[in-house]
Protein backbone atom coordinates (compact mmCIF):
# COMPACT_ATOMS: atom_id res chain seq x y z
CA UNK A 1 0.00 0.00 0.00
CA UNK A 2 1.20 3.50 -0.77
CA UNK A 3 2.02 5.54 2.33
CA UNK A 4 -0.35 8.41 3.01
CA UNK A 5 1.08 11.89 2.46
CA UNK A 6 2.64 13.24 5.62
CA UNK A 7 0.43 16.33 5.57
CA UNK A 8 -2.67 14.14 5.53
CA UNK A 9 -1.41 12.05 8.45
CA UNK A 10 -0.62 15.16 10.49
CA UNK A 11 -4.07 16.55 9.71
CA UNK A 12 -5.77 13.36 10.90
CA UNK A 13 -3.71 13.27 14.08
CA UNK A 14 -4.47 16.92 14.81
CA UNK A 15 -8.18 16.38 14.22
CA UNK A 16 -8.16 13.36 16.53
CA UNK A 17 -6.38 15.37 19.23
CA UNK A 18 -8.93 18.17 18.91
CA UNK A 19 -11.81 15.72 19.15
CA UNK A 20 -10.27 14.18 22.25
CA UNK A 21 -9.85 17.59 23.88
CA UNK A 22 -13.45 18.59 23.14
CA UNK A 23 -14.59 15.24 24.52
CA UNK A 24 -12.69 15.89 27.76
CA UNK A 25 -14.14 19.40 28.03
CA UNK A 26 -17.69 18.12 27.54
CA UNK A 27 -17.10 15.42 30.16
CA UNK A 28 -15.80 18.01 32.62
CA UNK A 29 -18.85 20.20 31.99
CA UNK A 30 -21.11 17.25 32.79
CA UNK A 31 -19.20 16.56 35.99
CA UNK A 32 -19.39 20.15 37.25
CA UNK A 33 -23.10 20.40 36.42
CA UNK A 34 -24.20 17.67 38.81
Amino acid sequence: PTPAPLAFVEEVLAARKNAKREENMAYRNLQSRS
